[in-house]
C-alpha cells in the first residue's frame, strides 16, 4: 500500500540509502557527489520538512526542503533540496508532492519552490511542475574549481 507520511526518525536509514540512489542515479553526470560528513546535519536541519513516500513500510521516495523567510516574498517559503522516488514507484511522486505542498499550506508556508537537474528528466520534471501551477523562476549553473 503507498502512502505518504512526514519524516520520522525510524525511516533514517531507508533515507540515507535512497539518498545514495540518487546520488548514484544522477550526480555522476554531473561530477558532483553528496556530502557524507555533513549528510547527518543536513537530514537533522531538514526532519520537520521532509517528506516520505512508504510502500509497505520502506521508504521509495524523499522530498525534502528547507523553509525559510522569502526573499522578495512576504512570509515563509520551502525550497527543495531532493525530490526522489525509486524507478518502480515514479508513478506515484506527484502523489509525494501533492502531500507535501498540502501540509505545507497548512504550516502556513506561503510558496514553494521545485527545481530539477538540467538532463533530460529534468525537462520532463518542469513540465510537471508547470501542470501544478509552478510558474520557471531562474536557471542555476555550476563551475568547480577542483
Amino acid at each position: 500500500m503507498i502512502i505518504t507520511t512526514e519524516y520520522k526518525p525510524e525511516y533514517r536509514d531507508d533515507v540515507v540509502a535512497l539518498v545514495q540512489e540518487f546520488e548514484s542515479e544522477f550526480f555522476g553526470e554531473f561530477g558532483l557527489e553528496i556530502n557524507h560528513e555533513t549528510f547527518d546535519q543536513a537530514i537533522d536541519a531538514q526532519k520537520y520538512s521532509s517528506f516520505l513516500l512508504l510502500n509497505d513500510g520502506r521508504v521509495e521516495g524523499l522530498l525534502s526542503g528547507q523553509l525559510q523567510h522569502g526573499f522578495g516574498l512576504k512570509g515563509l517559503m520551502w525550497q527543495e533540496v531532493i525530490w526522489y522516488v525509486r524507478k518502480p514507484y515514479r508513478k506515484h511522486g506527484v502523489k509525494l508532492l501533492k502531500a507535501a505542498m498540502k501540509s505545507l499550506k497548512a504550516q502556513g508556508v506561503k510558496a514553494v519552490i521545485m527545481a530539477h537537474l538540467a538532463n533530460e528528466l529534468g525537462s520532463r520534471i518542469g513540465k510537471v511542475y508547470e501542470r501544478y501551477g509552478f510558474k520557471p523562476l531562474e536557471m542555476h549553473y555550476i563551475r568547480r574549481f577542483d
